[in-house]
């Protein structure tokens, strides 16, 4: 069931309070799982437009095809790596990567030796199919596959994105195996990079609709039935030339020329490198049967 207006839509509880503006935005925060979302959720019209054919140009990928691929890649077979302390033993490993975008998870996922698949609604997943990935244009609360398909959930800078999470889990619950693997990624509102950038924090975007930390993320497993078995810290592998054109896409954002300036003084092999950044949270949970 939806949260009503004005409830919180990660617990459904009926208490709030201002969190103040950000950008461009008012947010709100519950006052029982103390998640922050926006006070006002954009309309149908506003979100196909932000997800219009040129929701990735931040990304910049054509600036070098390459390089970016590489550290997107990067970050999914370490992410995949960080999950295998929890599914040891799983043998023909499925995997479902919900917003799968050109296919950088489930490249990685096919070399670490899962069987991938995707879901994604825009224009992005033609080129994951283009490279031979079975990857459906399909909503997760569509339940475009059948119940206990997969091993292994991942939602990569997703869970942000959907206004009613308890609803998308629950798929992502009938869609796991018995024991099944719900891994996450998500902004995290109290970190320090949040703490200290406030409002200038790269993570307040127009389709982010609803900012976690550990407490509300908790609380969201335990209303749909997932058992936590990690909530931490989270990172990413980043190039300089990737944070930059991210931050001239960022809303309300400012990049100083001084810092464009002193990037270009820097040879590209450093402006293309990858580094690992801490940023964001990691959640896993598994399918609870009891």
């Amino acid at each position: 069931m939806a949260p009503l207006a004005g409830d919180c839509p990660v617990c459904h509880g009926p208490g709030t309070k201002p969190y103040g503006r950000r950008k461009q935005w008012f947010l709100s925060q519950c006052s029982d799982c103390y998640s922050v979302y926006r006070t006002l959720f954009p309309s149908e019209d506003e979100l196909n437009e932000i997800y219009g054919s040129d929701y990735y140009d931040s990304w910049n990928i054509e600036a070098d095809a390459e390089a970016f691929w590489e550290m997107k890649v990067q970050n999914c077979t370490s992410y995949l790596r960080t999950l295998d302390r929890h599914i040891r033993g799983l043998g023909n490993r499925t995997l479902l990567d919900v917003g799968c975008a050109h296919g950088f998870m489930l490249d990685a996922a096919a070399q670490e030796g899962y069987t991938p698949s995707g879901l994604e609604i825009s224009p992005a997943g033609d080129a994951a199919r283009k490279r031979g990935f079975r990857v459906l244009s399909s909503r997760l609360e569509d339940d475009p596959f059948p119940p206990e398909s997969f091993d292994v959930v991942t939602m990569v800078d997703v869970i942000e994105h959907i206004a009613d999470p308890q609803s998308a889990l629950r798929s992502v619950w009938g869609m796991l195996k018995p024991g099944g693997v719900v891994f996450m990624v998500t902004p995290d509102i109290t970190s320090v990079s949040a703490r200290i950038l406030r409002g200038a924090w790269p993570h307040y975007l127009p389709e982010h609709l609803i900012y976690y930390s550990p407490k509300p993320m908790k609380k969201l497993l335990d209303l749909t039935n997932i058992d936590v078995l990690e909530i931490g810290p989270g990172y990413k592998y980043l190039t300089v030339n990737y944070i930059l054109g991210h931050l001239r896409y960022s809303p309300g954002g400012i990049v100083p020329g001084t810092l464009s300036a002193l990037a270009g003084l820097f040879p590209s092999w450093i402006t293309r490198k990858p580094l690992r950044y801490l940023t964001e949270m990691i959640a896993v949970g598994r399918k609870s049967t009891g």
